[in-house]
Parts: structure tokens; sequence; C-alpha cells
């Protein structure tokens, strides 16, 4: 069993809510829905976190080790209503 398997229920996310992405050392925040936890995730061998980009308009699969950082972190939040 790897980390990810292990550690899949630390991160909860809704599905088709829009959620805000930071980048470590930035400001900026990307608004993006949620499409799902996906195993094989397109353009990684790992089981991932699906989202997708409004402004990019392109999919952006997050390994679920790297959301539990991310989320540490604080640079996950759900978009403001």
């Amino acid at each position: 069993m790897d980390y990810d398997e292990m550690s899949d229920h630390i991160v909860k996310l809704k599905v088709g809510a829009l959620y805000e992405l930071g980048t470590w050392g930035s400001d900026h925040r990307r608004l993006t829905l949620y499409l799902g936890y996906r195993w094989p995730a397109v353009r990684s061998p790992h089981r991932a976190h699906v989202f997708y980009d409004i402004k990019a308009g392109t999919n952006n699969p997050i390994s679920n080790s790297r959301m539990i950082r991310m989320a540490n972190m604080n640079l996950i939040s759900i978009a403001e209503r």
C-alpha cells in the first residue's frame, strides 16, 4: 500500500464544487472545478484529484499526496459564493 492509498481519506472535496488553487510562494490563485478522483489519471501514473482550470480550459490532475501538502499549506479553498 502506497502513501496515496493510506492517506486518501485526509482531503475531502465535493465533486462539482468550485475551488481556488494556489501555488507555493505566490498570491495567485486559479479558479477550478473539481471533477473527482480518478484511477488512473490522465497524464499521471498515480491516482489523482482532477480539477478543470476554468481560465486555461484544461484538466489538471493532482496526486493525493500533493493535495494533502496543498491543504496543509492552505493552498486550496472552496470558492466564495
